[in-house]
Formats: structure tokens, sequence, C-alpha cells
């Protein structure tokens, strides 16, 4: 298609012929029903990626309100692991369930703004929509969401997970207190990402 030159809100018709290679009675041909492609006009372009905008700023204020409130809670378990005792009680197993899906929820959230990123980073330069200095924040922004998805909280996570399953508190403080290094990591770069977000006019 890009061949034909095309512009913002121009209509294409197409279909598809194909022949097959019959020697003895010739050549028979079957065409396929006509399809329609419309290219968006400029304003659904902007409107497009102004609701995208705004869903991947939503998204990442939910995800650092959730951040804030399970750093309470880890928080809270690691004063809690700091009694003397010799295994988990049933209540400090469950908060450190807790924590952990919350966790997996701020990650698929992350994973979802990251997706909403890259399809508008897509849009706008097939497009060709807006400024390079835009281009270049929206790129910065990418670089930052990339860094969130680090080993290290990864590994973070499993050591948490693999504490909750040893039942001792020793793992789990030794666990929490690793934990707790990648999660203000995290909130630290959910919070740059947000400001970025911000501060991008669509």
């Amino acid at each position: 298609l890009s061949t034909l030159r095309l512009a913002s809100e121009d209509v294409v018709e197409y279909h598809a012929e194909v022949f097959d290679n019959d020697a003895v009675t010739g050549p028979k041909s079957a065409v396929s029903e006509t399809f329609t492609l419309r290219l968006p006009s400029i304003d659904e372009v902007f409107a497009d990626l102004d609701k995208g905008h705004e869903e991947a700023r939503e998204t990442l204020t939910d995800a650092l309100k959730q951040a804030e409130e399970a750093k309470k809670e880890m928080d809270e378990l690691s004063r809690e692991l700091k009694k003397p005792q010799q295994k988990l009680t049933g209540e400090e197993q469950k908060k450190a369930e807790e924590i952990t899906r919350r966790y997996q929820e701020i990650q698929k959230k992350l994973n979802d703004v990251q997706q909403t990123v890259d399809r508008m980073m897509n849009e706008m330069q097939k497009n060709n929509v807006l400024s390079q200095e835009t281009l270049a924040k929206y790129q910065e922004l990418q670089q930052v969401m990339e860094q969130m998805q680090s080993p290290e909280f990864a590994e973070a996570m499993k050591r948490l997970q693999d504490a909750m399953q040893r039942m001792t508190p020793e793992a789990m403080k030794q666990a929490l207190q690793q934990f707790s290094f990648s999660d203000d990591q995290l909130r630290k770069r959910i919070e740059r990402t947000l400001n970025l977000l911000k501060n991008i006019q669509i």
C-alpha cells in the first residue's frame, strides 16, 4: 500500500484473484469478496492517542497506589516478624500471600501500560502526526517502562514466594528485606513514568 501514497480518510477497495495451473482445460481463476480499507482521519488518530494516553495514566496511578498500599503491608509484616517465633503464623502467611498477589496485579498493570505505549508509538510513527520532540519523549517513556520489567524484581518476587513455602520467619525476613529494595526502585520508576506521561501533550 505504500506505493499508493495514501492520505488520511482515503478509501481503498481490494480483492484477491488466484489462478490454477490446469494444463488440460486451461487455467481457471477464483476471486475473493471485495474488502474496503479506510484510513483514519487526523482527528480520529489524535482521539485514539489521547484515549490511550489517558488510560496509561489512570492505570499507572492505580499501580502506584497499589504499590504504596503493598509497601505498608510489607512493613507491617516485617515488624511482626521481629518477634521471636519458630514458624510463620496463619495470619502472617496470609499477609505474605496478599503482598505477593498485590505485586502480581501491579506487574500486570505495568505490562498493560507498556503494551499501550508501544501501540501508541507505532500509531504515531505510522501516521507521522507528532513532532520529533514528542516522539523523543515517548521513546524515553518506553525505555523507563522496559526498566520496570527488571530481572532483579522478578528474582526478589521469587525469593519471597520461596520463603512462603518454607514457612520460616528468618527466611521471610531476609526475603522481605531484599524485596523492599526492589520495591523502592519499582515505585520510583512508576512515579517517573507517571511524571513523563503528565508532561507529554498529545
